[in-house]
């Protein structure tokens, strides 16, 4: 081959036509490129029969193994620094973005956990840790759970214009559901301020102020120094809560839990625990706490603490105490089976802490609007399900709050916007949105449909099935719960299937029947539903005149109260007064007379009513 034509330089420097050569590299812009080593032939590129280009003497796959070196790196360094950088992306682990990835990552759904040694030990205690607390989805759930239902019941008591925040505290509302674990329920009083010396006080007081003073005599406890009474006198901190020593006024603990068990829990049977109260049961506690106001400077100074655990988290924690090999601390996904029945229990436990003491229209319909905004807004389905549940439980308390209408045109509209509130709140569970359908056309005098309803509601309830706030729930409900139930169902299937609730009749409910009138003049009431729908039955047939029914019905009646069928001990008082009211009407005052006596006598919830009553017969 001749490298060296006579006519190349010609060519070089003469262009007849005045054309330029356009090359593959610019017209596919294709760009030159440094690489390390060397090769024999130049790259070349060149087109194809199809219209694409085809190049030889190929570069790339050096380059394209040189890229795969810096990405397992990269891969590496992630895998490495991986939950520092979740740290940073979700430096809120009860979010909803955080709950999110942990539902959507391909990473938490693998159920294996790396381990870099053969520590069977430390295996099978983390292994053991994981079935006894649950998943890190299941903590955060159950988190999530407390946070909402703290919300709305704040939103609650914000609208009926009380001094004190609720917040669920422990051990559960940390999200570890643990083997006789309590609930903690703290309640904030934000009309009282607590401060750490004289200096920080700022004038005008409008608020009752305390001062710690540091009690020498039991070191780790304060006492607190009446300072300054404020423009109005807080009802949890009277004067008469305070003792006069030579130093001036101090908050006796004793008086003040003392005074909150009069105030606010004198239908229930409380006592003391430590400085705490604790129900009959002993299994949720009550705290009322004072708040404490905090300086500026310690703000910062928290903040700075705060900040410093955002990237290490609770791993630099657990580094700090113990150094484990490289354990990845992703929960297990599958070691419970049946976790969800475990979330599903929790929520069924603690839902009776809710929102029966509603007592006007525009707080439910304000109240259903903001649980519509958490539906739309949470990422969660199990707590879109949760939201709906309070969304149907409201709707039930606010079918009860329309005013009673005596024209025909009003009564018609009021009747619309009460079915359209029962209709949702048929949805709760299997039972007492029912009841309130029925008890809505008991007090319209259509006795036919209510005992329709009733018999149905009574074919519904199983003993086994899964009672709403009930503390005691034993195998046999949760082996109802796992037979009729699946993981797929959403919440509002799965209560409609196996669960069954108390029905609550809100303060002055127009659904209630005239005979329990005074039941709900000064107080709200919860019925266990069996009772109710025999009561109902009682009150059509004694109206019917059908009186052979109406005593089969006070059979019925007087053998659940008397045998304890599907009554705890917080509605067996009332269980006793209703059955009283039913022999009173069918003038045996001598039954109803123990039955009173005996409402009294109950060991935790007391029917106030039934003094009342046994004074009238």
């Amino acid at each position: 081959m001749n490298r060296n034509p006579r006519n190349k330089g010609k060519d070089k420097d003469h262009n007849v036509y005045r054309l330029r050569k356009v090359s593959f590299w610019e017209k596919y812009g294709v760009q030159r490129f440094p690489y390390r080593g060397r090769h024999r032939y130049s790259p070349f590129a060149y087109q194809s029969k199809d219209g694409g280009i085809i190049i030889s003497n190929d570069v790339f796959g050096l380059t394209i193994r040189q890229f795969d070196r810096i990405y397992k790196a990269c891969l590496d360094r992630r895998k490495t620094r991986e939950r520092n950088i979740i740290n940073l992306r979700y430096p809120d682990k009860t979010s909803d973005e955080y709950l999110e990835y942990l539902q959507y990552s391909t990473d938490y759904i693998q159920d294996y956990v790396t381990w870099s040694g053969n520590n069977l030990t430390e295996r099978n205690l983390y292994e053991h840790l994981v079935n006894t607390a649950g998943t890190e989805i299941d903590m955060r759930k159950r988190q999530q759970l407390f946070l909402t239902h703290d919300m709305i019941q704040n939103e609650i008591m914000l609208k009926l214009g009380s001094k004190l925040t609720e917040i669920t505290a422990g051990s559960l509302a940390e999200g570890l559901d643990i083997p006789g674990s309590d609930i903690d329920i703290m309640y904030v009083i934000k009309d009282v301020d607590v401060i750490r010396d004289v200096n920080n006080i700022i004038y005008p007081v409008q608020r009752t102020t305390l001062v710690m003073e540091t009690d020498y005599e039991y070191p780790g406890f304060t006492r607190l120094r009446l300072l300054a009474g404020g423009e109005r006198e807080s009802s949890f901190t009277p004067p008469g809560c305070f003792e006069v020593t030579r130093k001036g006024l101090y908050l006796s603990v004793n008086t003040f839990v003392s005074n909150i068990k009069k105030m606010h829990h004198h239908h229930y049977i409380v006592s003391s625990h430590g400085p705490c109260l604790t129900d009959h049961s002993q299994n949720v506690d009550y705290a009322y706490c004072l708040r404490r106001k905090i300086r500026t400077d310690n703000n910062e100074i928290l903040k700075h603490v705060l900040y410093s655990t955002n990237c290490d988290g609770i791993d630099g924690l657990i580094q700090n105490v113990r150094q484990y090999d490289n354990v990845n601390p992703r929960l297990l996904s599958n070691q419970l089976g049946t976790s969800f029945i475990t979330l599903d229990l929790l929520f069924y436990r603690i839902s009776h802490l809710t929102f029966a003491r509603l007592s006007d229209i525009s707080q439910c319909l304000k109240l259903l609007d903001i649980t519509e905004h958490l539906i739309q807004s949470k990422s969660s389905a199990f707590i879109v399900d949760v939201c709906k549940y309070h969304h149907t439980e409201i709707s039930q308390y606010a079918a009860q709050l329309f005013p009673t209408q005596t024209v025909t045109t009003e009564r018609y509209n009021m009747h619309k916007h009460c079915h359209k509130h029962l209709q949702d709140g048929i949805k709760a569970n299997a039972v007492s949105g029912w009841l309130l359908y029925a008890s809505f056309y008991y007090v319209t005098g259509q006795f036919n449909i209510t005992l329709r309803l009733t018999d149905y509601v009574l074919s519904r309830c199983s003993p086994e099935m899964i009672l709403l706030g009930g503390q005691n729930c034993h195998d046999r409900h949760v082996n109802y719960y796992r037979n009729h139930v699946h993981s797929t169902m959403t919440l509002r299937d799965k209560m409609r299937m196996a669960v069954v609730n108390n029905v609550r009749y809100v303060q002055h409910s127009s659904l209630i029947p005239q005979e329990l009138q005074l039941e709900v003049s000064d107080h709200y009431i919860v019925v266990p539903p069996i009772v109710m729908s025999n009561f109902l039955r009682f009150l059509c047939y004694h109206h019917t005149g059908d009186f052979f029914n109406r005593q089969q019905a006070l059979y019925d009646l007087c053998s659940t109260v008397k045998g304890r069928h599907s009554i705890d001990v917080n509605t067996l008082s009332m269980s006793m007064t209703i059955l009283g009211v039913c022999c009173e009407i069918s003038n045996d005052m001598k039954t109803a007379d123990q039955c009173y006596k005996e409402a009294l006598q109950c060991e935790c919830y007391i029917c106030a009513t039934a003094k009342t009553r046994r004074s009238k017969l």
